[in-house]
């Protein structure tokens, strides 16, 4: 019998302070001896690996006979400007976002359409559609096609021949698709098969003869069996709920009482037929793709798998059952020992080689969000149909070729933070030292750059600041670049090497949103000239990060690899282990590689710690990528990555774009990442943001119908300026002005009680709505995306539209004449000269340079800057005049009515002949003449561009939806003004109407309409008292009246085409109507319909 342990003579208190002081001693010895650091060693040195098993196979797919390729015609030719057609199977669906995030993330112009826009087929696939040829279709389930009424299924196929265009096709759901009874399913007319599965394949295989593969690395396999998951999370319905049949026979149960007691009572309650398991992610690889009896020879496979034994036994009910054993693949080597005649290969993605209609088509045998392989095969399919019939001019559908190299920098952020949690242990250091020598043999010359914030070096544990100097003993085996969180200098101390012009934020705040004042800090007090943001415009999705160059600083898009500060266990991570996993392998990390040319990874000190999950995800995805692909993993210094980077983005985020590489600006409220680094001091309120805007054109009387609006009590316009660009802001148009970024644009609005106040306008009584004009937003086409990032899509756009040709006489002939008249007055009241200038720009005149020449004689001294903006009106609304001032030889040689001729290659060749001759030189070709012919035709170009309406509205349709865009006829604003007012005060669903009718009286004297009462403080100058007549008028600038202008047959026909194209497009869209309008012929100009009249006539 065992006896406890006692000690004769000794209390219990006394028992309980040894032992306390012996566990005392014992923690001391832990934290101040190696033993802590070699349970470390033991314990945390194994790291965690994720097993990629890709191997190579030496299976042979069967080859397309030559005699079935299509034939490839040279004659036919897609203009340049490329477009995907996307048809989708609903108005949204997981798969189509699948796909459209695919063609994003590739930088693809695509239009998506779903069921009830097939309607607008015919105009997609003319031969020259308004929005931009079609040069590949792709189909979210191809058997939409198949039950396609008559005419659009020809349209398509008949475009699909005459041009060449391929076909992209998935097919999904093959539960609902084929019968319980039924293995087989004929795809209508269309000689294939899709056969269903009765138990998961094994392996996933890419055929290793296929031209579909480029990027894809065909050969390769990997044998686990095909299980149906998905790459998104489950979705877990209600109905899916353990409690949701009792819930609702409860339910049930109540509503037969109501049906009892009231006869005609009809409940709402529904339940749907299909069980939850509906919401279980897609199936992947539980159908193949199988050609008809005799059409074999005709397809090409891309992938296949390998059929279970049972799906592989031949099945004599099936009444297809002589194709169920047909195998897209067989061994080369039927002597190997490990050889099974018995194995079934078929098809899961195929490629119809164009051998049965001329129309060459990539099929998937799954839904596009099934299976990670899409997105790479997606790619290397879209490549190859683009690029499989040779065309006159370079394919512009992708916007750049992102090659065969992947450029990888990976940042270790919060180096010598001394949280507990997050630490290193002296073992972590030399497993990250292990893994950088492992990943340099996929990498090469790979480098660990490490930030740090050195106020927190030293701060940590004991087991901690060992970590810290196990790192600094090894600090030529990585590259430090700082923090500028609390800053000190430790490299100067142990002698670190720097990167120098590299540094990254803190929560990246100051970055995006941008703070111009945060920029210019960095420029001159740390001369930083690269930084990264993971914040623009979004976090997610991953695919949609850019960057962007401000103040001199070039910023570069961030990537994550799914794991942050807080994520140190795998068994801890947000959705499981698996979740991680499926990010390495086919999941978001692996996409960022395969479709972003240069990543800049971001991660954390802690996430080399612990279960070391940042190289756990990495090498993964970096394996994975490499044994699917033909990639090349690189690596280099932050400003040589900086460089790759704008290599693929030069037209977008260099400083020498045409946006000077801006970021587009959106409100910082509108996402909460961005709303908490937005420095409170800063609005950002959307209400204080205009909801309308006078987007132009300019010489439309858009400053007249900004007075008017102004005088609107509900309507609040921008604050007219007595300087700089008056009364427009300008801000999405003009680069300079942007770049003053999104608090300046708030500035531009009164906000304050006092300010509204000033203006008359009652400040929380009534419903305000905020709106600016900018006639140079018409056509920039920087403004669209612009306006859309910061007011989104809800904003209402107000355009006037003009006579073309009026508009450009006005120009030509009229407005020098006034401002001289103008001039003549400055110079009679002895005023500077310069004022004269001022004048022109206030007005937004146009004057020509000999009348600037005329200038100069009465002021030596016209300002540099006021000579410059002269000099950009004139280019603006006058080229011909301008390119005359530049000793442009074009516009020296030319008269303006020549260049308006002067439309195509062959007339501007025929003007140059004729110019030749009459100066007595020799008609004949030679490279001076083309020279001149080329410039002709260019200032024709630039001089009718601002007269057509069409491609500049298109633009804004693309980003804003036809029903809150308002065409007004500029005509109306001069002879109706109220009428025009009514229709406005509609269109913005003003709270309080006003009648115009009472407020506008006419001028005889002005000839031209004034508003009586007032005053009008929010009109500011923009109004004057007639005391004569005793109303409020424009200046006697505005309003003037032109002589009539009968169009000549040459101003027809130059004009004739683009009055066509913005007749067409009234038609087809759905601009916003007034209530009462019976027909769309309601919104169409007069003097439009007399310039179409002719036509139909």
């Amino acid at each position: 019998m065992e006896l406890p342990i006692y000690v004769p003579g000794l209390p219990a208190r006394k028992m309980r302070t040894i032992l306390f002081t012996f566990g005392l001693i014992t923690l001391v010895f832990l934290l101040f001896s190696d033993v802590e650091s070699w349970l470390s060693t033991l314990f945390c040195s194994q790291p965690l690996i994720l097993s990629v098993d890709v191997r190579a196979h030496n299976l042979r797919t069967r080859s397309v006979p030559k005699r079935h390729l299509f034939p490839i015609k040279l004659g036919s030719t897609i203009s340049p400007n490329s477009k995907v057609l996307l048809l989708k199977s609903s108005s949204t669906s997981k798969d189509s976002s699948t796909i459209r995030a695919a063609l994003q993330a590739q930088r693809i112009s695509f239009i998506s359409l779903a069921p009830d826009r097939f309607q607008l087929l015919p105009s997609f696939l003319s031969s020259a559609p308004s929005a931009g040829p079609v040069n590949l279709i792709i189909f979210e389930q191809f058997l939409l096609w198949t039950k396609l009424p008559p005419e659009y299924k020809a349209a398509i196929d008949n475009y699909c021949q005459k041009f060449g265009v391929g076909v992209i096709g998935f097919l999904l759901d093959e539960d609902l698709l084929i019968r319980q009874s039924e293995s087989f399913m004929k795809l209508s007319t269309y000689p294939l098969l899709l056969r269903r599965l009765h138990s998961a394949p094994s392996g996933f295989y890419l055929a290793a003869e296929s031209p579909v593969l480029n990027i894809s690395r065909g050969g390769q396999y990997d044998p686990a069996t095909l299980s149906p998951h998905s790459l998104f999370p489950q979705r877990v319905s209600v109905k899916c709920r353990s409690n949701y049949s009792r819930q609702l026979a409860t339910t049930q149960l109540i509503a037969q009482r109501f049906s009892n007691d009231l006869p005609d009572y009809d409940s709402v309650l529904r339940r749907q037929r299909r069980s939850c398991d509906y919401e279980k992610p897609p199936a992947c690889c539980l159908a193949t793709l199988v050609p008809s009896p005799g059409f074999t020879e005709y397809f090409q496979t891309v992938a296949f798998t390998k059929l279970s034994p049972i799906d592989s036994a031949l099945s004599p009910h099936d009444d297809l059952h002589s194709v169920s054993r047909h195998s897209c693949a067989f061994a080369d080597l039927p002597q190997q020992q490990n050889y099974n005649p018995n194995e079934q290969y078929q098809s899961l993605v195929i490629e119809d080689v164009g051998g049965i209609d001329g129309i060459k088509r990539v099929l998937f045998a799954y839904g596009a969000s099934s299976h990670w392989s899409v997105h790479l095969l997606l790619m290397d399919a879209v490549r190859y149909l683009l690029s499989s019939v040779p065309r006159k001019e370079p394919l512009k559908a992708l916007e750049f070729d992102i090659g065969y190299n992947r450029w990888v920098h990976v940042d270790i952020d919060d180096i010598f933070v001394a949280n507990p949690d997050s630490q290193l242990y002296p073992s972590d250091v030399k497993a990250l030292l292990a893994v950088q020598r492992e990943w340099r043999k996929m990498i090469p010359g790979f480098t660990f750059s490490l930030g740090f914030s050195g106020g927190h070096y030293g701060h940590g544990s004991a087991i901690g600041r060992r970590g810290d100097a196990e790192l600094l003993r090894n600090r030529n085996a990585c590259e430090l670049s700082r923090g500028i969180n609390r800053r000190m200098q430790p490299d100067a101390v142990h002698n670190l090497p720097i990167q120098e012009g590299y540094a990254v934020a803190p929560h990246h705040s100051g970055v995006y949103p941008v703070l111009p004042s945060l920029f210019k800090a960095w420029k001159e007090v740390w001369r930083i000239n690269v930084t990264t943001t993971e914040g623009y415009p979004r976090l997610f999705p991953a695919w949609n990060r850019r960057g962007f160059a401000y103040d001199g600083i070039q910023v570069i898009p961030r990537q994550t690899c799914g794991v942050y500060t807080q994520t140190l266990r795998l068994k801890d991570y947000s959705g499981g282990p698996h979740r991680l996993q499926e990010m390495a392998l086919g999941g978001e990390v692996f996409q960022t590689l395969l479709y972003t040319p240069v990543s800049f990874f971001m991660t954390h000190f802690g996430n080399y710690g612990q279960d070391r999950l940042a190289t756990y995800v990495l090498s993964g995805a970096f394996r994975f990528l490499l044994a699917w692909t033909h990639l090349q993993l690189r690596t280099g210094s932050p400003e040589f990555l900086t460089q790759q980077h704008l290599a693929f983005h030069r037209r977008t985020e260099a400083p020498t774009s045409a946006s000077a590489g801006l970021p587009l600006m959106s409100n910082p409220c509108a996402d909460r990442r961005h709303a908490e680094i937005w420095p409170p001091s800063n609005p950002c309120d959307p209400d204080l943001l205009p909801s309308a805007i006078i987007g132009g054109p300019q010489k439309t009387g858009t400053t007249a119908l900004l007075t008017f609006m102004a005088a609107h009590p509900n309507l609040v316009a921008n604050h007219i300026r007595s300087q700089g660009t008056f009364e427009e802001p300008q801000f999405f148009s003009n680069n300079h002005i942007y770049a003053k970024g999104v608090a300046w644009y708030f500035d531009q609005f009164p906000r304050t009680p006092e300010e509204l106040a000033r203006l008359n306008k009652s400040f929380g009584e009534r419903q305000l709505i905020r709106f600016e004009k900018s006639a140079t937003y018409f056509d920039s086409f920087l403004a669209p995306d612009r306006v859309l990032a910061l007011l989104s899509s809800r904003a209402k756009l107000i355009f006037l539209l003009k006579d073309p040709l009026q508009r450009a006489y006005s120009c030509r002939l009229l407005l020098p004449l006034r401002v001289n008249a103008d001039c003549h007055l400055v110079r009679q009241s002895k005023m500077q000269t310069t004022w004269c200038l001022r004048s022109a720009l206030r007005y937004g005149m146009v004057r020509l340079q000999e009348e600037i020449d005329e200038e100069q004689k009465y002021s030596p001294r016209l300002s540099p800057e006021r000579g410059r903006r002269t000099k950009i009106l004139l280019k603006v609304f006058c080229p011909h005049d301008h390119q005359r001032s530049h000793r442009e030889e074009a516009a020296l040689h030319f008269t303006f009515a020549e260049v308006l001729r002067a439309s195509g290659p062959e007339q501007a060749a025929s003007l140059v002949r004729q110019q030749r001759l009459a100066s007595g030189g020799d008609a004949g070709t030679n490279n001076s003449s083309s020279a001149l012919a080329a410039r002709l035709l260019a200032l024709n170009r630039r001089c009718l561009q601002p007269g057509t309406y069409a491609p500049f509205i298109d633009q804004w349709l693309l980003r804003f939806p036809p029903h809150q865009i308002l065409l007004l006829d500029a005509d109306q604003l001069v002879s109706a003004p109220a009428v025009l007012m009514d229709r406005v005060q509609e269109f913005l669903n003003v709270e309080s109407y006003v009648n115009y009718s009472t407020l506008f009286q006419f001028n005889e004297r002005k000839r031209f309409f004034c508003l009586s009462g007032g005053p009008y403080p929010a009109a500011g100058r923009l109004l004057h008292w007639d005391q004569e007549s005793g109303l409020w008028c424009l200046s006697r600038n505005k309003g003037r009246s032109y002589p009539p202008l009968m169009p000549t047959e040459d101003d027809k026909r130059i004009f004739q085409r683009p009055m066509q194209d913005l007749y067409q497009l009234i038609l087809q869209r759905q601009f916003w109507r007034p209530r009462n309008s019976t027909s769309v012929l309601d919104i169409i100009p007069p003097w439009l319909q007399r310039w179409i009249r002719p036509v139909g006539s």
